[in-house]
Parts: C-alpha cells; sequence; structure tokens
C-alpha cells in the first residue's frame, strides 16, 4: 500500500516536511508533520507537490560528533596563543573562540540531525503543484 502525503515545507536541500494524506486526493490524516529525504535537484521536490513515501529507518552518524570536540580543541588553542595577556584575557579569549567553533560544529552537523529524526524517504512525485512555475 502508497503512502501519500503532501510537502508542506521544504527545509534543507534534500529533506522536506510532509503531511500524511487518507489516499491519493485525500485530506491530512492529522495536523502532524514527517520528515522526508529526496535526491535533492534530482527529484526537484516543491511546496504542496503529493509525493509518494515509503517508510525508512533512522540513521544516527556517530562520526558527527566528532565535531563537537572542536570547541575544546580552540579554547586550548585560545589559552595558549594567548601567552603575554593576562589571565582574564586569556580566558576570554578562549570562550569566544570556543563559542564560535560551538556555532561551526551545530551548523556542520544539520544533515546528520535530520537524518536522526527523518522517517520517510520520497519514491516519487505523484502530482506537482500548479501553481508554481
Amino acid at each position: 500500500m502508497a503512502i501519500y502525503a503532501k510537502v508542506t515545507r521544504i527545509m534543507t536541500t534534500d529533506f522536506a516536511e510532509v503531511s500524511i494524506l487518507d489516499g491519493l486526493n485525500g485530506d491530512p490524516i492529522d495536523s502532524t508533520t514527517y520528515i522526508a529525504e529526496f535526491q535533492g535537484k534530482k527529484d526537484n521536490v516543491r511546496r504542496d507537490d503529493i509525493v509518494e513515501l515509503e517508510t525508512c529507518d533512522n540513521r544516527i552518524m556517530n562520526e558527527s560528533k566528532v565535531a563537537y570536540a572542536l570547541p575544546i580543541i580552540g579554547f586550548i588553542i585560545g589559552f595558549l596563543i594567548t601567552g603575554s595577556k593576562t589571565m582574564g584575557e586569556r580566558l576570554l579569549a578562549a570562550a569566544l573562540l570556543g563559542v564560535m567553533l560551538l556555532i561551526v560544529a551545530y551548523v556542520m552537523n544539520r544533515r546528520s540531525r535530520m537524518l536522526k529524526y527523518r522517517k520517510y524517504r520520497v519514491v516519487k512525485i505523484v502530482k506537482k503543484n500548479p501553481h508554481l512555475l
């Protein structure tokens, strides 16, 4: 049995938020939305398209957790390269570098967070949105 859904929002180039429909031309079952993965430019999924889905397993990328070691390394490097300053300035510089690298690590791991929460994969687009050119 095919699962049909309406794309409610494009989140990134490979992930969309979908609402499950009651049949091909039906209404949404409820207000719950799920994350579905698609093939980027190949599928060309857009908002309000009707798509066919298949279930898939969530995936946790353990290697993506390595990026969160960057803030600790940045803190240590920031503390070491400001050796001629006072202790307060050294700690402030190290903390600022650590916070900046924490933000970089968070942005870098967006794909791994999306893979963690996805429930479906887009098989094909059944009906394109007629209002988008």
